[in-house]
C-alpha cells in the first residue's frame, strides 16, 4: 500500500519563501502498479532484405529536430529528448531524407565520448502513410532495424507517418542488437517518442523531465524538480513506496488516480527509510499522454526502525565503483560498523567511503550507511540505500540483485539464481556482477549491474549486541519476509525469518 508522505507544491520562484505543505492523496490500490520489462524478439538473425537507397547527390534542406527514443533503452537519453540536426534530401528521389542524429553536439555523442559522422540514418517518406528507415548502424556497433516488410520483417508492418512536416513512429516499431554481444533482437522506441521534425515545421514542445536527489537534505526533505514544455498544460503524478516506473499499465493508473501538479517543484518529507518512486505523466490539451517521467529517492536513515549499536570495525574491499571507473583502483576501507538489536546479523557500515582516497563523499551534513542483511548466512544481500558519494556520475545509491528480488517477493528465485552472498564466520562476500549502483548524473539514477570481488571482514567488539538481555526460553517464532508472523513452523517452500533465543535468522524451506 502507498504509505503516508507529505508534499509541498510550489513554483520555482516561490520555493525559497513558501513553506506550506499538502498531503498526498493515497492510492486506492498501489499493488496494481507494476514495473515494465523489455520485450525480446525470437529471431537472432539479421533481416534478409535490403531497401535500395537512392544514389546521387543529396541537398541540405535546413535544420530539423530529432526526438530520440532509441538510445533511451540504454538510459543515455530520456524518451523524446530533442536536439537539432542537419537534414538532407535526395536530389533524384524527393521524399528520401538523411541525417546524422548522433553526430557532434548530440547528447548521445557526448555520452559516448565520440561522434558518429559516418553512419547516416536514411528515411523513406515518399509515401507519407508508410514511412520507414532502412537498417542502420550506430558507432559501428549497434544495429537498428525498423519492423517493416522492407527490412525483412514479413510478419509486421509498423510504419511511421509524415504529417505537417513531422515524421512519427509507433511505439516498439524498432529493434536493435549488438552482433558482437550476441543475443536476440530487442524492441526499442518503447515510448513511441522517436520522430523527426523537418525544417520549417513547428513541433509541439513536449519537453518533460523530472529530477531529484537520492538522499534527503538536512531538514529531511527531498525536492523534485520538473522541466515542462510550453505545450504541456497538465501534469499528473503519484507517489509510491518501492521501485516503480511510469511505463505500461502504470501510465493509465497515473492518469486515473494521480494528483494534479501545481508549479514545478514538489517537496517530499518521507517518514520511512525505504525507496520511494514519483511517477508522472504529461497531458496535451486533448487529455492524451504525451510524455512520462519517474524518479526515485530514499527516506532518512533515522527512520529505519531498528535499534543500532556499535559492533566493531569492518574491512571493506571497495568493489562497487571500481568496475565502473578505469581511474579507480581497489582500496580496502576500514570503517566502523553497527548491528541491529532487533535483527542480529543485519549490519551497516558507517560512512564507508569517508576514508576513500578519491574523496568522493558529498557534503550532506549527515552520515550515510551501507546496509547488509546477513541474518541468514547463505542468503546475504545489500539493501537499497543512498551512500552519499559522487565519483563523477552524480550522487549515488547502491543495492543488490538479491535485495531487489527480496523487495519484489522473489527471494526463492534469487536463491535459485545464485544472487545471494554468504557469510562465513566474520567474512561477507557477494558473487560478482550481482550488485547494483545508481548515479543521478546517469539516466537520473537508474540502477545498473556492477560488483567484482565484494568482501567485508568484520572485527566485532567483545561487548555489544550480546549484552542486550533476551528471553532464551521462549519458543521460536516464524515470519514471512514482509514481517507477517506465521502461526507455526512453515511447511511451504520459501525463505522465512526464524526468531529464537534473542536471535533472528533466515531459513530456507524446500
Amino acid at each position: 500500500m502507498l504509505k503516508a508522505i507529505t508534499l509541498g507544491l510550489m513554483s520555482l520562484g516561490a520555493l525559497a519563501a513558501a513553506a506550506f505543505e499538502t498531503p498526498v492523496e493515497p492510492l486506492a490500490d498501489a499493488s496494481a502498479f507494476t514495473p515494465a520489462s523489455p520485450r525480446y524478439l525470437p529471431s537472432q538473425n539479421a533481416p534478409e532484405k535490403a531497401p535500395s537507397i537512392p544514389k546521387g547527390e543529396w541537398t541540405v534542406v535546413g535544420t530539423g529536430k530529432w526526438f530520440d527514443d532509441l538510445f533511451s533503452y540504454y538510459q543515455v537519453v530520456a524518451p523524446g529528448d530533442m536536439w537539432e540536426v542537419t537534414v538532407e534530401e535526395s536530389s533524384t528521389t524527393p521524399g528520401w531524407y538523411r541525417l546524422l542524429p548522433y553526430g557532434p553536439g548530440s547528447p548521445v555523442a557526448d555520452y559516448m565520448g565520440d561522434d558518429d559522422t559516418e553512419n547516416y540514418v536514411y528515411i523513406n517518406a515518399t509515401n507519407p502513410d508508410k514511412v520507414y528507415i532502412p537498417d542502420f548502424d550506430v558507432f559501428g556497433s549497434y544495429k537498428v532495424s525498423q519492423h517493416v516488410d522492407e527490412n525483412g520483417w514479413w510478419d509486421e508492418t509498423e510504419y511511421g507517418i509524415l504529417d505537417g512536416g513531422i515524421i512519427t513512429f509507433p511505439a516498439d516499431c524498432f529493434c536493435h542488437r549488438v552482433p558482437e554481444a550476441g543475443g536476440p533482437w530487442v524492441r526499442i522506441n518503447n515510448s513511441g517518442k522517436t520522430r523527426l521534425a523537418l525544417p520549417g515545421s513547428n513541433p509541439e514542445d513536449y519537453t518533460f523531465k523530472l529530477e531529484s536527489p537520492f538522499c534527503v537534505d538536512d531538514e529531511g526533505n527531498v525536492r523534485l524538480v520538473f522541466t515542462i514544455g510550453e505545450d504541456i498544460p497538465m501534469v499528473k503524478y503519484v507517489l509510491l513506496e518501492g521501485e516503480y516506473f511510469a511505463e505500461g499499465n502504470n501510465v493509465d493508473l497515473i492518469v486515473a488516480q494521480g494528483s494534479d501538479l501545481k508549479g514545478t517543484v514538489l517537496r517530499a518529507t518521507p517518514r520511512k527509510r525505504c525507496m520511494f518512486s514519483l511517477l508522472a505523466v504529461a497531458l496535451d490539451h486533448g487529455g492524451d499522454v504525451v510524455a512520462t517521467a519517474d524518479c526515485h529517492f530514499f527516506g532518512p536513515d533515522s527512520a529505519d526502525g531498528d535499534t543500532w549499536v556499535q559492533a566493531g570495525e569492518a574491512s571493506f574491499t571497495e568493489s562497487i565503483f571500481v568496475p565502473l571507473y578505469t581511474n579507480l583502483s581497489a582500496e580496502t576501507l576500514i570503517v566502523p560498523y553497527e548491528e541491529s538489536v532487533e535483527h542480529p546479523g543485519r549490519i551497516r557500515l558507517v560512512n564507508p567511503y569517508s576514508v576513500h582516497g578519491f574523496n568522493p563523499v558529498v557534503d550532506h551534513g549527515h552520515g550515510h550507511y551501507l546496509y547488509i542483511d546477513a541474518t541468514a548466512r547463505t542468503a546475504v544481500y545489500v539493501e537499497a540505500s543512498p551512500i552519499g558519494v559522487d565519483f563523477g556520475g552524480g550522487e549515488s545509491a547502491v543495492w543488490s540483485w538479491a535485495g531487489r528480488y527480496v523487495e519484489y517477493g522473489m527471494a526463492s528465485e534469487a536463491y535459485n539464481e545464485g544472487l545471494f552472498g554468504t557469510r562465513s564466520g566474520n567474512v561477507i562476500t557477494m558473487p560478482d556482477n550481482t550488485l547494483l549502483v545508481g548515479e543521478k548524473g546517469y539516466s537520473g539514477g537508474t540502477f545498473s549491474t556492477t560488483g567484482r570481488g565484494f568482501r567485508i571482514s568484520l572485527s566485532p567488539k567483545s561487548s555489544g549486541i550480546e549484552a542486550v538481555g533476551v528471553d532464551t526460553s521462549a519458543p521460536a517464532r516464524y515470519y514471512r519476509l514482509d514481517g507477517t508472523e506465521l502461526a507455526g513452523e512453515p511447511s511451504a517452500a520459501g525463505i522465512y525469518i526464524r526468531r529464537a533465543a534473542g536471535r533472528a535468522e533466515k531459513i530456507i524451506v524446500r
